[in-house]
């Protein structure tokens, strides 16, 4: 579900779509890379309450279409 990417700055990938809700991502110590300093890109973050969410989150929301695709990002600053 996790998948580590190391680099100047660690990335941190994670597929929350077989997640059962929030004590599942406690579990598999989602929390912790949350807080490490890194990037963190969570696909299916809808699983989640926003609780987890830190101050600057940006949320990219892709629809695809018949004839392309629309994408929709929101960002939040403190």
């Amino acid at each position: 579900m996790i998948q580590e990417y190391s680099g100047r700055c660690p990335v941190f990938h994670m597929d929350l779509y077989r997640l059962g809700g929030e004590e599942e991502f406690e579990l598999i110590g989602g929390p912790e890379y949350l807080d490490c300093g890194g990037i963190c890109l969570i696909e299916w973050g809808q699983r989640l309450g926003r609780s987890f969410w830190g101050p600057e989150v940006l949320t990219i929301e892709l629809d695809f279409q018949e004839r392309g695709r629309i994408v929709r990002w929101q960002g939040a600053r403190p």
